[in-house]
């Protein structure tokens, strides 16, 4: 055995280890690949996620009340009233308002006729209704207000009022 064998010996080694490696590279790259493919797609997810809420949040209503005492046009005095208002982006359709229990057509304070009550309000819209006055002390009164919106659920807001 000549010094030419054990170089050629070394030589097919050295090549066996470099193929070796290369392989053993090879499969570390795919694996990273399908690493980074699997979290390329949660990325796209999580945008198109926020996509949707971005959405949603865009033709969401919110309404709220609130209880107003505003100059007469004669200026004399002043009138109360109740104020309902969509201050969200989205238009509030379905409205249907209580005030201590009774819809607004029923209750004896709240002056309204049933074909001016409001069913849709756009946004930054206010539709206010005069409510008469029983009695001179500031008096609370629990308003509740449904509604539905372009994202199809039906929304709720409640709350105690006083002038």
């Amino acid at each position: 055995m000549d010094a030419d064998f054990w170089v050629d010996i070394g030589s097919v080694l050295i090549a066996l280890g470099a193929l070796w490696f290369s392989v053993v590279a090879w499969l570390a790259s795919r694996e990273m690949q399908k690493k980074h493919l699997d979290l390329q797609t949660r990325f796209v997810a999580i945008e198109e996620g926020r996509d949707k809420t971005a959405k949603e949040a865009q033709s969401k209503a919110a309404v709220r009340a609130e209880l107003v005492k505003e100059q007469r046009e004669d200026g004399r005095g002043y009138q109360r009233k109740l104020a309902i208002t969509n201050d969200g982006p989205g238009v509030a359709k379905r409205i249907h308002v209580e005030m201590d229990g009774l819809s607004l057509e029923d209750h004896k304070r709240v002056v309204v006729r049933k074909d001016l009550l409001a069913s849709e309000l756009a946004p930054k819209a206010t539709v206010k209704y005069l409510v008469s006055a029983e009695n001179p002390k500031p008096q609370f009164n629990e308003v509740k207000i449904t509604w539905e919106d372009e994202s199809g659920d039906t929304q709720e807001w409640k709350s105690q009022l006083t002038f």
